[in-house]
């Protein structure tokens, strides 16, 4: 989800995840494998201060946290 004046973050993170899909499509007959992670919304701060909305924002209805991302490293 786009926010605004987070432009440059969003090129960048849309730039990253074209890299990845190009990498995976130059170096796959290699047998070299090209991942990324991308998460959306992850809260670093005080998960008790969220609220309804915040939780409906999202398909899974929850915001993510910093440990989801360490387990999608691990799981790579």
């Amino acid at each position: 989800m786009s926010e605004p004046h987070t432009e440059a973050y969003a090129a960048t993170k849309g730039g990253i995840v074209a890299l990845t899909h190009a990498m995976a499509r130059s170096f796959g007959s290699d047998q070299i494998t090209v991942n990324c992670i991308s998460p959306g919304w992850i809260e670093t701060g005080d998960y008790e201060q969220l609220c309804a909305i915040d939780y409906s924002q999202h398909l899974s209805g929850r915001v993510g946290t910093p440990e989801d991302i360490a387990f999608a490293c691990l799981f790579i």
